[in-house]
């Protein structure tokens, strides 16, 4: 998206920097233009972020729940092999 934004900066201004002169883009509705862009893309950021801190609790759930199951297991073995008799 950045790159898009980059490459209609350089088209609009560098490859045509007489279209200011000639009326052809008015530079007002370019800079909207622009600032709609990086809105759009700061939005998109944000929801990548999202997502991905989303992914990362979800790992961590994982994660954990496998070290609850081993350890469960680890008990499990444990008391199999060391009965405790409660008097």
């Amino acid at each position: 998206m950045v790159n898009s934004l980059l490459n209609t900066w350089q088209r609009m201004l560098i490859i045509k920097p007489c279209c200011f002169c000639t009326g052809l883009v008015d530079p007002s509705e370019l800079l909207a233009n622009i600032e709609a862009q990086i809105v759009r893309v700061k939005e998109e950021a944000i929801s990548r972020k999202e997502i991905m801190d989303r992914i990362d609790r979800w790992l961590s759930a994982c994660e954990e729940e496998n070290w609850l199951e081993d350890y469960n297991q680890v008990c499990k073995d444990f008391s199999f092999s060391f009965p405790v008799f409660i008097c």
